[in-house]
């Protein structure tokens, strides 16, 4: 059961990865015009965190203030999330306000004061540890600690 659920986890991830790329072709393909780009990425965003039945919808623009201030590819938050609480419908996850299961190597998961706490705060993980890899590295690579 638990290898069955791991093999499922693993192919949701790689389609998130698959479908992110897809959408980065498309917004990259459409004209350069700052506000359409980011408002395509945050219907993008919101799109993704409701077809999944996550408890984040809302914090699209969350997602996006923290990569753009961190410098990341604008996708890579919510894959990120989506790999490590399923964008917040693991109930630990969420009691604790982390929905992307940020940990300290030796206390175990991070207690926040906000979810949105816990976005900035995995950007700036996600900035300082995966500093110069592509997304689909740092999805591959992503686990929490730091």
């Amino acid at each position: 059961m638990v290898i069955k659920r791991i093999k499922e986890r693993h192919l949701v991830v790689m389609f998130v990865v698959i479908l992110a790329g897809a959408l980065s072709f498309f917004l990259q393909a459409a004209p350069k015009n700052d506000e359409k780009a980011e408002n395509g990425e945050l219907e993008a965003i919101e799109l993704f965190l409701t077809s999944r039945g996550s408890p984040l919808r809302g914090y699209g623009r969350v997602f996006l203030d923290a990569a753009k201030e961190n410098g990341l590819d604008w996708m890579i938050l919510p894959a990120i999330c989506w790999k490590a609480s399923w964008c917040g419908r693991d109930a630990a996850a969420m009691a604790l306000k982390n929905p992307f299961a940020l940990r300290l190597k030796k206390k175990g998961l991070i207690r926040f004061s906000s979810v949105t706490a816990s976005i900035f705060a995995a950007a700036k993980v996600v900035k300082k540890k995966y500093k110069g890899l592509p997304p689909k590295q740092i999805l591959l690579l992503y686990d929490g600690r730091f």
